[in-house]
């Protein structure tokens, strides 16, 4: 009985341990929302540590106020604010079609940045704007 117990103790305090440290992994950097036909240079300031650095995002391709069906892509790169500053861009183009992504830049130096967004596609050619959201997370 008293084995039973120590080991049901024990696999609970794993679990507890397990449980909180994922909680803590990803800590929210800031948010941001963007709209745009060709690119956007991003206002917003992050600051960030050297760390592994994600963003999820959520982007909808509007034409005259309406969801289009025709859907685009769209890539995100984080631009350090400083004369020479290091780029990092997003390990992949992800679909403005209303669906959440996660989008990697990897492990990033320590610095204050911004999030520039563009698209390899012909969006504006459509008369067409990809409208979103992202949250940076380390």
């Amino acid at each position: 009985m008293k084995k039973k117990l120590c080991k049901l103790i024990g696999v609970a305090s794993l679990v507890l341990f397990i449980g909180g440290t994922t909680s803590v992994l990803a800590d929210s950097k800031g948010s941001f929302s963007f709209s745009f036909s060709n690119n956007v240079v991003g206002s917003t300031d992050f600051k960030l540590a050297k760390k592994y650095t994600t963003c999820d995002t959520y982007a909808q391709t509007y034409r005259a106020g309406e969801v289009l069906e025709k859907k685009f892509k769209y890539k995100m790169t984080l631009e350090e604010n400083k004369l020479f500053g290091k780029s990092f861009p997003g390990n992949r183009n992800v679909t403005a079609d209303g669906y959440y992504y996660t989008i990697s830049f990897g492990t990033i130096t320590k610095g204050t940045y911004n999030v520039n967004i563009g698209t390899p596609d012909p969006v504006s050619s459509y008369s067409a704007k990809i409208v979103g959201e992202g949250e940076l997370l380390q």
